[in-house]
């Protein structure tokens, strides 16, 4: 459809075009100036802003994630070492004093137990909402240290709320 037959088939648009044509040519550059800014302040409002925003956000993340990798790959070795120094232990604890010792653990660090069960012969599978990520953390290292007890199997979500996380890990001796 042509241009003319648009402004044809609006009314409004031609009103508006009867009252620009009335206009003085100061006051057509004024409304030319105006328009100009107007399509401006769209560009860098809709279009600009929200990319650079974006591009910005992803940036971040990048770096986050690349930050975990080499986390990941510095700790790789112990975390072998620590497989397999599991596999040698013969003392495994049973579930009813494990489920005991992580959720005392926990308390010490504000993690709450939201729901667990047994998996295996002397594994517990561990379901955490909404906790504070540092907390985890320490909680996690405490129960290493003191307990011997080591995460075979984790995942962690961040949650709507800065700072908290959903988890389910697998634990075992």
């Amino acid at each position: 459809m042509k241009m003319s037959k648009l402004v044809k088939s609006v009314p409004a648009l031609q009103v508006a075009l009867r009252h620009y044509d009335s206009l003085s040519s100061r006051e057509k550059k004024y409304v030319q100036f105006m328009a100009g800014a107007l399509v401006l302040a769209c560009l860098y409002f809709f279009i600009w802003q929200p990319s650079n925003h974006y591009m910005t956000s992803s940036r971040e993340g990048m770096h986050t994630a690349a930050e975990t990798l080499s986390f990941v790959q510095q700790n790789i070795g112990q975390a072998s070492i620590a497989a397999q120094l599991t596999q040698n232990s013969q003392g495994a604890l049973d579930p009813q004093s494990m489920v005991s010792t992580i959720s005392t653990a926990g308390k010490k660090y504000n993690v709450e137990l939201k729901r667990f069960e047994p998996s295996g012969d002397s594994k517990l599978r561990v379901w955490l909402e909404d906790v504070p990520f540092n907390s985890v953390v320490q909680w996690l290292q405490d129960l290493d240290k003191s307990h011997s007890l080591k995460v075979s199997e984790i995942s962690i979500d961040r949650d709507e709320k800065p700072g908290l996380v959903n988890a389910r890990l697998l634990i075992g001796p």
